[in-house]
This record gives C-alpha cells, sequence and structure tokens, in this order.
C-alpha cells in the first residue's frame, strides 16, 4: 500500500512538473519511434549514407521524404531514392537510440557520428567508449538490448529528460 501510495506521489509530482515547466528540459519517448527532434528524424542525418557512404553525413535539407511522421532527410538524391524503395532497411535498431545504454536498462539518445553495422543493422551510440564496448561484447549485449526494446516497445512509458539521460517514471 506504501509503495503504491508513494509511486502515485512521485509520478504525480513529475508529471506536474512537465506540466508546469518547472523542471528544466522534458521530453515523452515513445520507444516504437525514431530519435526525433521537431519532427526530424536522425537531427537530419543520412541515414542510407551509413551504408553507402560508410560515413555519418548530416544532409543539406534539399531531399526529403515523410515516414512514420518524420521527415527524413538524405545527401543526395539517389539515397533518397534507396530509402524510398525499401526504408525499413536503413531504419535504425532500436529507434537510433544508444544500442549499448539500452543494452543497461537506459534510453539515451545517440550521438549520430558513433554508429555500427552489424548483419545489415546500423547501431547508433552516445559516445566512442559505447561503441567500444558493444563492438567487443556484441554477443552478450545485442540481446539484452533486444529483450529491453521489445518490452518498451510493448509497454507505455513516460520518461522525463534529466541531462543526458532519461528517468523512467513508470518504475517504483
Amino acid at each position: 500500500m506504501f509503495m503504491n501510495l508513494t509511486k502515485f506521489l512521485m509520478k504525480t509530482v513529475f508529471l506536474t512538473s512537465i506540466v508546469l515547466g518547472v523542471s528544466g528540459c522534458t521530453k515523452t519517448v515513445e520507444p516504437e519511434t525514431v530519435m526525433s527532434v521537431d519532427g526530424i528524424a536522425l537531427d537530419g542525418y543520412d541515414s542510407v549514407a551509413y551504408f553507402e557512404s560508410y560515413a555519418a553525413v548530416q544532409a543539406d535539407f534539399t531531399h526529403n521524404y515523410s515516414y512514420e511522421d518524420l521527415e527524413w532527410y538524405f545527401e543526395n538524391s539517389t539515397h533518397l531514392d534507396m530509402f524510398i524503395s525499401d526504408p525499413e532497411r536503413y531504419m535504425p535498431a532500436f529507434g537510433g537510440f544508444c544500442a549499448y545504454e539500452l543494452a543497461h536498462e537506459n534510453v539515451v539518445p545517440s550521438n549520430l557520428e558513433y554508429w555500427y553495422i552489424h548483419d545489415e543493422k546500423l547501431y547508433l551510440f552516445s559516445s566512442e567508449s559505447a561503441k567500444q564496448e558493444w563492438f567487443d561484447e556484441i554477443s552478450t549485449l545485442l540481446p539484452l538490448a533486444t529483450k529491453q526494446w521489445e518490452m518498451l516497445s510493448t509497454e507505455e512509458e513516460v520518461f522525463e529528460e534529466i541531462g543526458d539521460s532519461f528517468i523512467n517514471l513508470d518504475e517504483n
């Protein structure tokens, strides 16, 4: 009973602070979507470029396509056409959130400069060290991140951004 009351009060305080804007920067993360800001997927980075140019490329906003309620941008019309023909192929794993952090049960935005392609899937990371740890321990971390993502994708959860991390408001 006490734990339920405490959980209710904590949620109420957090939600009130979100509504009133007292807590600073807040956002709702919908785990089934792609990491975006203001409706722009991957902060305007070209998701096809990771596969074709083997580089993290910030698009110039000339070539774009609306997919899954987000605007996707590409460095050229060839990449745009490739994305249109098979968008799921170029979608980042785990919505573009940091794969390493997700394996450790944290939902953290990625730095789009740190990436790795494994089995034709794009994985993004929050830092070079997270990328290296992922690469070194992929056989352990990939199943953990996948399990966590599946769990998040099937539950409605609200997160509040605190600095560079998120607090799960649905936890105890």
